[in-house]
C-alpha cells in the first residue's frame, strides 16, 4: 500500500514539475516577445488564404477590376476562400508566443466588414492597402517577421531589415507574380502550398 501511494505521489510530482517547467518557459518567451514588441505580418492573398476562387467569381461576373463593385463582391465572399493550414497554425503559435499578428491584402475597403470580422482572431489588425502603400506600411510597422509570397515582397522585407519567410502559393493561383523560393536567402514555411 505504501509503495503504491509513493508511486502515485512521485508520478503526480513529475507531471506537476513538467507543467511548471513548460509554463515558466512559455511565460519567459511571451514576456520577452511582448516587451520587445515582436510582430509578424502575413500576406493574405495566397499566403494566409487561398483566395483565387473569390477573384475568379468576380472576374466571371465581368465587373471592372479595382471598381467598388468588384471589391464589394470579393470582400463579401469570405466563405469561398480557404484558410491555408500551415500559416494559420503558425499565426496562432506566434500569437501565443507574444507576437502581434497582422494580415496584409491588396484590396479595396468596400464590403470588407465581414472579412475583417472573420479574420481578426488571430490577427490584431487587417490592412487593406494598394500595392504602392506596401513599402510605407512595412517601414512604419517595422515587423519582426514578414510571411511573403512573391519575390518582390521578400525583397521589400529585406530592404527594411525585416526577416522574410516564404509562403508558397498554390500552383493554380491566379496571381502570377514571380516566386523563386530561397532566391534572397529566406526560409520557406513547410507545407504552405496546401
Amino acid at each position: 500500500m505504501y509503495a503504491w501511494f509513493t508511486g502515485i505521489l512521485l508520478s503526480g510530482l513529475f507531471w506537476f514539475r513538467t507543467f511548471v517547467f513548460f509554463a515558466a518557459t512559455w511565460a519567459v518567451i511571451f514576456a520577452t516577445s511582448t516587451v520587445l514588441g515582436a510582430s509578424a505580418a502575413f500576406e493574405y492573398e495566397d499566403g494566409y488564404a487561398w483566395t483565387t476562387p473569390v477573384f475568379a467569381k468576380a472576374d466571371a461576373r465581368g465587373l471592372p477590376g479595382e471598381s467598388p463593385d468588384y471589391w464589394n463582391l470579393v470582400n463579401r465572399s469570405p466563405d469561398e476562400e480557404r484558410t491555408k493550414p500551415a500559416p494559420w497554425l503558425l499565426s496562432w503559435a506566434l500569437r501565443l508566443a507574444g507576437f502581434r499578428v497582422e494580415l496584409i491584402a491588396e484590396r479595396g475597403r468596400e464590403g470588407s466588414e465581414a472579412l475583417l470580422a472573420r479574420r481578426m482572431p488571430p490577427a490584431a489588425e487587417f490592412h487593406l492597402i494598394k500595392a504602392e502603400e506596401r513599402a510605407e506600411l512595412l517601414k512604419k510597422k517595422d515587423y519582426t517577421l514578414y510571411f511573403a509570397v512573391s519575390d518582390e515582397q521578400v525583397a521589400l522585407a529585406r530592404r527594411f531589415d525585416i526577416t522574410p519567410v516564404r509562403v508558397l502559393k498554390n500552383p493554380k493561383s491566379r496571381f502570377k507574380a514571380p516566386q523563386t523560393p530561397g532566391k534572397y536567402g529566406e526560409k520557406t514555411l513547410p507545407l504552405s502550398r496546401l
